[in-house]
């Protein structure tokens, strides 16, 4: 598998380089989070619940159904196996932050899951390989608990930088973005020049592959749009969360799993799987921006959405105030355009009594605390 650049270099290159691009991403992404707005999904707790439910329990069960209904050949579907119980992709902020989907619910998600997968992955491993090939994975523990301490500290890093210095949270949103694409260049140009190519392969492999995406990406936005207590911008964040999959991790069992040339032909579903996903999870994204479905107008240039962060401050902080003197109705301060239909939604999860209120001719304005006019340069788009 050493091929390419990753072979010319000495073996401790690489995943320094990786290590340092993923820490960099996840500050970036962390530091751009109003550390409000986190608290504020964690008090909720039903967007984190959703997508642990969905990360640890819907994706691994698919990923055996698809294994069990195509009759994978061991090196194929252990490979499958490890990819579907194996969440925490970084990218999945990345994507979030990008499109303007609920990067905080995203960042909870991510640290729960990451801290829960030391436990859940393995036991998802162990379960589903026993009952379909009678046999039990190869895991690196230290390789995993290495993962989760570089992302638990940037995390951690990220939201200290976001609550002691407010004011960097704009700077902290591009230079993750820009961890981002340098890390996925460098990824693509390290995978690149393996034994064996990815597209030579029987049609149950692409099958098998895709399918797990395509599956938990349209269950886990359907139950997710359902919820009454999530808004459309978290449940895209929940949908991108639950099929985002940390393939670093699964390529590591895959290659622990098998010898020789079975090797080869393992780590191939987790490299194509990183293909699968990358290129549905921005179309679904790009067509839930057009929808309105997150925080980003929908009639807003592509490169505004992209270049500029339109994430809300803490949740919108709303009281109803019903318009009196000379018939002049109250406007709604111009921040629905940012919060769209998920504004309402939020509210009613508080237990507000503002539906009525809207309901019986009121008329809802924002109205910022004292914190937020001191952080309301945080609000404005990113140019």
């Amino acid at each position: 598998m050493a091929g390419g650049l990753a072979g010319a270099l000495p073996p401790w290159v690489v995943p320094f380089v990786a290590q340092m691009l993923l820490f960099t991403l996840l500050v970036g992404m962390a530091a751009s989070v109003d550390t409000k707005a986190l608290r504020e999904r964690f008090r909720r707790c039903c967007g984190v619940f959703f997508g642990l439910a969905f990360q640890f329990f819907l994706l691994p069960f698919i990923g055996y159904l698809t294994v069990s209904i195509l009759d994978l050949k061991p090196v194929y579907g252990i490979s499958l196996l490890a990819v579907t119980a194996s969440p925490g992709g970084a990218y999945s902020n990345w994507w979030c932050s990008i499109f303007n989907a609920d990067l905080a619910l995203s960042i909870a998600m991510t640290t729960c899951s990451t801290v829960a997968s030391v436990v859940m992955t393995p036991v998802n491993l162990y379960m589903y390989m026993s009952i379909k090939y009678g046999k039990v994975p190869s895991l690196n523990f230290g390789r995993l608990v290495g993962s989760i301490a570089v992302a638990v500290a940037a995390i951690f890093t990220g939201l200290g930088i976001s609550l002691y210095f407010p004011g960097k949270r704009q700077l902290a949103n591009k230079l993750g973005n820009m961890a981002g694409i340098f890390l996925m260049v460098f990824s693509a140009i390290v995978s690149s020049g393996g034994d064996q190519p990815l597209w030579d392969k029987e049609p149950s492999f692409y099958l098998a592959t895709i399918l797990p995406c395509l599956l938990a990406l349209t269950v886990s936005f359907a139950l997710g749009w359902l919820a009454p207590c999530l808004s459309a911008p978290e449940a895209v964040a929940v949908t991108v969360e639950t099929c985002y999959q940390n393939t670093g991790l699964a390529l590591t069992i895959a290659l622990a799993s098998f010898d020789g040339p079975e090797r080869s032909e393992a780590a191939s579903v987790p490299l194509f799987y990183g293909i699968v996903q990358v290129a549905i999870l921005p179309l679904f994204l790009f067509v839930a921006w057009k929808c309105g479905l997150t925080y980003a107008p929908a009639d807003a240039t592509f490169a505004k959405v992209i270049c500029q962060s339109w994430q809300p401050l803490g949740g919108p902080q709303v009281a109803v105030e019903t318009a009196s003197t000379d018939g002049v109705e109250s406007e709604t301060k111009d921040d629905d355009s940012r919060l769209g239909d998920a504004s309402l939604a939020q509210i009613a999860s508080k237990g507000e009594d503002s539906m009525a209120d809207v309901e019986s001719g009121a008329f809802l304005t924002v109205v910022p605390t004292d914190s937020d006019q001191d952080d309301d340069k945080d609000r404005q788009p990113m140019s």
